[in-house]
Formats: C-alpha cells, structure tokens, sequence
C-alpha cells in the first residue's frame, strides 16, 4: 500500500509539471481533424521547400568560399634595398660585350655589375628562338697525318712602331672570300678611324704584318669599316665594337673567333705561331708535291668538344647573343637598370647595335616559390612577372627600348597562414628613342602605398543565424500568401453558393 500510495504521488507530481509546460510552450499543437489539407497548399508547399533548399545550399556556398578584402595603406616595409629578379636575353649582344648597369635618383651608379649575373652565350635561329652555345665544332681536315711545320718566325721581334708602315692587306667585299680561303690564319682588323683605340691599334698591327708579308699561310689584314664599300662586309661579320680583329682557320669564311689577346707586336706574333703548330692540315699547296692542292677542310656532323675558350664564334648560324640571368640589388628610389655595349678597350658603332631582347622573366622582391605562386588570386598573379615571355623587337640600329615600371607593394594574408606573403605588383609601357650606345633598359618607380589583400571565411555563427533566417522567412512569407489565397478561394466558394441558392 505505501508503495502503491508513492507511485500515486509521483504521477500527480509528474502530471502537474506537464500541465505548466503546456501553459509555456511556444509551439502549440493542432489536431489534425481540425486541419484542412488542399491541393493549393499541397502546390504552395512544394514552392516553399524548392526555394528554402535553393537558399540553403546558396548560403553554403557562401560559407565554404574564401573571401578576400582588399585594401590600401601607407607602404609599411622599412628595407633599404630592392631585388629585382631577371632573365633577359639581348638577341644581337655578344656576352663579352654585355653589361648590367644600375643607376638611381640618389645618384649612385654602378657599373658592369657580375655579381649574381651569369651570361650564356646564344644564337638567334630563323624561328625567333634561341639556342645556347655550349658547344664547339671540331673540323675533320681530311689530310694525311704528316707533321705541319710552322711558318717561319722572325727571330727577333721588336715591339718598336711607325706611322709609316703600311703592310696589312686591305680587305674588301670583292677580295674577302678568295683571300681567306687561300690562307691557314688569316687575322683581320675591323676599325674606324674616329675610334681611338683603333688608332693606337694602327701602327702596331701594321708592324706585325710586315713579319708575315710573304708568308703564305698567314694573312693580316685590314677593313675600314666607315667606308660605303666595306659596310656590308662588317654588318656581315656582326662588327659591332672598334677595334675587332677576327680570325680565320683554314679557309673557313663564316666560322671564326676574335682575339683578345694583348694587343703588341710579341702577343700577335706568338699567338700566330701557337696556333700554326697546334694546327692540323693546309689549305695551302706544298710546292714539293706535283698534282692538285689538298682537299679543304669540311665540318663533321655530330662531332663537338667543350666551348672552352670564350672567343670563340660561329655566325654561319646568325649573329651571337647573350641571355642574363640573375638579380641585382637597388635602392628603393627611382631609378634604371640597363643592358649595354661595354668594353674597356673598345669603341662602338651604334649603326650596328641593335637592341632586340626577349623578357623570360622580370620580377622584384624576393621569388616566389611555384606552390605560393599558385595561391595568389587571378587577379594578382598576372601582375607579378607583367613581362613574362615577352619579345620587344628593335627595327633600326642604334634604338634603346626604354621599359616603364610603376611598382607596388602588395602583402598578401592567405587563410590559416602564418605569416603573410610579400611580394610585389608592376604595370609597364615603353618606347624607343635614339641614344649612343643603345640599351634595353628597364625605368623602375615604388610607389608610396601598399595593397594588402587578407582572405576570411564566414563564421559558423554566421551561417546558422543565415540558415534560420531564411527557413524561417520563408515559411512565414509562404504562409501568409498561403493564408491569402485560402481565404480568398473560400469567400468565391461562398459567393457562389449564395448566388445558387
């Protein structure tokens, strides 16, 4: 009995809770008998869900998706220096002649910069490509294997000058071809006589000729290179600097090197030696032989040696050029850096420098890795390398191709990064003008202000009260249009009840 008189007590306790309840919940319960179920509500209904899992899933998207801000501010780095990354290739520049200048608005300026430069030596092909030269042809002179005597050598050779000798060969377009192919060395010099060091070259390169006057298998000569005549035949040999002495092995026309040795009668002389009694076969007749002259000397496919030597060069292929890769550190004021014509020695005819480069790639700042480069956004990316693979062709001779830089700073916060990533935005124009020595140069300005670009992603919170909201206004809406044309359809339904009657 006690038990029984608990269990009483504990379900008249339980029964009056839930009568407070019902007396404070939100959701009050309608029978089903006292709902009227139509196909209008049926059709209202099946709207009413479509457009909540239309907004629903839309709303989703919004949460998943990676949202960026963009703003601008005060640029914020306090480095002292700029690094501006390059992979440029001068089409018509000879590597050796090649030089990384920097100059800024603080009024520093440096000159043939190396340090972190590396020159490859290429040739331009027909295409537009270009081919690097990390090889030399080697000749297969078809010659029996007799030991080549060198040709005689003045026993005292005195480095003791006259304006009065005059014993180099003139070269000229119509003489070019039957002398070289008739000789085993033939050494020219290219010159003009406004250049100064072709003047100082003058007297001790006609001294030297006079020890190979008659001699059969060396020729020295010279080509005037300002004359009407002779301008075609420098052009043809790529004469572009002042003076140039090119040589020619074996009868060969095309491939051929430039010395750059010490220019005195001594240097000249033991050069030519050398390199007679390192040379193998003749394309000389041997008078003590009766018969026809030896066979020339022919190229062999497929058989190379290493391009040791750096004054070595083939233009039977094209004109030699020079691809620059590297960085070069700059202040971060305004200022150029530029690719020119330079040489200690040397002068240069801007009528045969021509300027054409193609842009592999131009950045600034520290290089971004292929992963960070991926993750910068459309609309970043194609400004950070704005010259990428581009080829700036120079008609005339003698034009500099000036490059305008504007650069900005640019920080990017990629989500869940731990620290953002800085990098730099350009946009560029250009022009040509005439300038002595030409060059491709690339005018770069910072500008003030920094974009600074943050990704975010809506919050959780965010995505529930949205989700809530649209659930819940659209049943209400729904619902009230629902009620609408309920009522509606039941005074017609009356009306016309009323009017049968």
């Amino acid at each position: 009995r006690r038990v029984h008189g608990e269990n009483e007590k504990n379900k008249a306790g339980l029964m009056g809770a839930q009568d407070v309840l019902k007396h404070i919940q939100f959701y009050r319960k309608v029978h089903q008998d006292f709902t009227d179920a139509t196909a209008t509500t049926g059709v209202i209904s099946i709207i009413a869900a479509i457009i909540m899992t239309f907004l629903f899933f839309s709303q989703l998207s919004q949460y998943v998706a990676i949202n960026e801000e963009v703003t601008m501010i005060m640029d914020e780095n306090t480095s002292e220096k700029l690094r501006i990354n390059f992979n440029i290739t001068m089409q018509y520049l000879p590597c050796r002649f090649a030089s990384v200048d920097v100059s800024d608005s603080h009024g520093e300026h440096y000159v043939n910069i190396t340090t972190h430069v590396a020159k490859w030596r290429i040739i331009s092909t027909e295409a537009g490509d270009s081919e690097r030269l990390g090889v030399r042809p080697t000749i297969d002179r078809r010659l029996d294997d007799r030991t080549e005597k060198p040709a005689a050598t003045p026993l005292a050779v005195v480095d003791e000058y006259n304006d009065q000798e005059d014993a180099a060969v003139e070269i000229t377009p119509d003489n070019f071809d039957s002398l070289v192919s008739k000789h085993d060395l033939t050494m020219i010099n290219f010159y003009a006589p406004w250049c100064h060091w072709s003047n100082r070259l003058k007297p001790v390169w006609e001294h030297t000729a006079t020890y190979y006057k008659d001699n059969r298998r060396v020729l020295l000569g010279r080509v005037d290179c300002t004359k009407g005549e002779n301008r075609a035949l420098c052009q043809r040999n790529h004469i572009m600097a002042f003076p140039t002495i090119r040589i020619y092995r074996l009868g060969q026309t095309h491939s051929h090197e430039y010395y750059d040795g010490d220019r005195q009668t001594t240097a000249f002389v033991d050069y030519i030696v050398t390199q007679l009694r390192e040379m193998k076969g003749s394309v000389v007749r041997d008078e003590s032989q009766d018969g026809d002259d030896p066979l020339p000397p022919v190229h062999t496919q497929g058989q190379f040696k290493n391009l040791g030597q750096e004054n070595f060069e083939d233009t039977s292929r094209g004109p030699e050029g020079c691809m620059l890769t590297g960085f070069v550190m700059v202040n971060r004021a305004p200022g150029n850096f530029h690719i020119q014509a330079r040489a200690a020695d040397h002068s240069f005819n801007a009528d045969n420098l021509n300027t054409t480069h193609f842009i592999t790639s131009l950045t600034f700042g520290s290089p971004l890795s292929t992963r960070e480069l991926s993750s910068l956004n459309r609309d970043t990316l194609p400004f950070i390398n704005t010259l990428e693979n581009e080829l700036f062709i120079s008609r005339n001779f003698g034009v500099t191709r000036e490059h305008y830089v504007k650069v900005v700073h640019t920080t990017y916060h990629k989500l869940n990064a731990k620290s953002p990533l800085s990098t730099y935005q350009y946009t560029t124009t250009d022009t040509e003008y005439v300038e002595h020595p030409p060059s491709a140069k690339f005018s770069f300005d910072l500008s003030p202000t920094q974009i600074v670009i943050k990704q975010s992603r809506q919050p959780l919170s965010t995505f529930v009260t949205s989700v809530c909201a649209i659930i819940g206004g659209v049943f209400t809406v729904i619902g009230l249009v629902d009620s609408v044309l309920y009522h509606s359809l039941s005074v017609l339904k009356k009306r016309q009840l009323g009017k049968l009657g």
